[in-house]
């Protein structure tokens, strides 16, 4: 009774480690893209080639008649060839080679993945208290994606999607974000930080800084010649006043010397109707 017991742990344990070995991926490929499964065996005329996927033929040529398949499917070697992959074609290609007479000279297993490529990122900079935050944006990824950093080239510590560091120590440095899976990566445009300069960050809800310091130059120019302006014309008004008020009494000597001579006299009302 014990061993019966102990046979079948052992059979289950012995199945499970089967279909866990046949889970795994021996090669790895990119939605949409190519791949070529390889044979492993030199393959000669009269041999007789198959290949299954998940157990169903694809391709069986006896000697130089097709059975399933056509001669694009394979490469002169006799591996696969594999287009535009799409996630459908993933699973375990198996090849068999036979003589001609039937017999099986060798046969070879190939696990393949075919999985999403990554997207290339964008680096986004904010500036807080004296650091600076980088952002590795990337947008939606697959779930298998991996972060690394790089600084004037170099490979940080960094593999997470963000990081903090002092502004003044990297002032003038270039950092770049990598995103890479299996088989697929791609690298972010550098992106120097001017937090050391400014102290504000690289954009400002959504509005780059560039774009508010030149509106602020602009109002204040704008500010500048609306008091000069203003300016002007209160001085003018000035001296215009000053002026009036220098000539006032002026008029008013000429007027009492003129009524003191004798021989003016003033002009009268029924002078004016003559």
């Amino acid at each position: 009774m014990k061993a019966s017991a102990s046979l079948s742990v052992v059979s289950v344990f012995l199945l499970c480690s089967s279909t866990v070995a046949s889970q795994a991926c021996d090669q790895f490929a990119a939605v949409g893209g190519n791949f070529t499964v390889p044979l492993g065996h030199r393959l000669r005329l009269p041999d007789i080639l198959k290949w299954k996927l998940n157990g169903s033929v694809i391709f069986y040529r006896r000697t130089m008649r097709m059975v399933v398949g056509k001669n694009d499917d394979i490469n002169q070697d006799g591996s696969l060839k594999l287009t535009n992959l799409q996630k459908d074609q993933a699973g375990l290609y198996t090849s068999e080679v036979l003589d001609r007479s039937g017999r099986l000279q060798t046969t070879r297993d190939t696990n393949l993945c075919v999985l999403d490529p990554v997207k290339k990122p964008e680096v986004k900079a904010s500036c807080q208290d004296g650091n600076v935050i980088f952002h590795c944006v990337s947008g939606a990824q697959p779930a298998d994606v991996e972060h690394e950093w790089l600084q004037n080239g170099a490979k940080m510590k960094e593999n997470r999607r963000w990081f903090e560091t002092k502004a003044e120590e990297t002032k003038g440095a270039e950092f770049v974000c990598k995103v890479s899976n299996k088989f697929s990566s791609e690298t972010s445009e550098p992106v120097i930080h001017n937090c050391a300069e400014t102290g504000y960050p690289d954009e400002l809800a959504g509005i780059n800084i560039w774009v508010l310091t030149g509106a602020r130059v602009g109002f204040i120019v704008v500010l500048t010649v609306l008091v000069s302006v203003c300016f002007v014309r209160v001085e003018k008004k000035m001296t215009m006043g000053l002026k009036d008020e220098e000539e006032l009494p002026f008029q008013r000597t000429d007027t009492e010397h003129r009524s003191r001579d004798p021989h003016f006299f003033p002009l009268q009302h029924h002078d004016l109707r003559s």
